[in-house]
């Protein structure tokens, strides 16, 4: 069983050159579909490895957690409640309603297994 994967450009061309290292290593070509099977192989005889690349930054290098930037904006803190809480009941009561759903029963025929009285 095949499956039609998508690349971009620039791992495409990564992978014809490692095909054609392979071919000129090994002395015979091996198809893409050969070569992806080898990686894929590989990658999960490295998956302990594999996963430690994905995770995340230690706290000290997080972007996140750099300070603040002063914006030159004078704000009070104390009322963000009000900010926040204001702001979203306004927005909440602007929305329109969505129609009511109707009752499932109008919508299908009863089972012919379920008793009807």
């Amino acid at each position: 069983m095949t499956t039609t994967i998508k690349v971009s450009d620039e791992i495409k061309q990564l992978l014809d050159m490692l095909q054609a290292k392979m071919t000129l290593t090994f002395r015979r070509k091996k198809t893409l579909t050969e070569l992806i099977d080898t990686i894929a192989k590989l990658a999960l005889k490295h998956e302990n490895e594999l996963l430690e690349t994905e995770k995340l930054p230690p706290l000290d290098k997080d972007p996140a957690m750099k300070k603040p930037i002063d914006w030159g904006v004078n704000t009070d803190a104390s009322k963000i409640d009000e900010y926040i809480y204001t702001q979203s009941r306004v927005i909440i009561k602007n929305m329109p309603q969505m129609p009511a759903a109707p009752a499932a029963h109008h919508l299908y025929p009863p089972h012919p297994n379920v008793y009807q009285s």
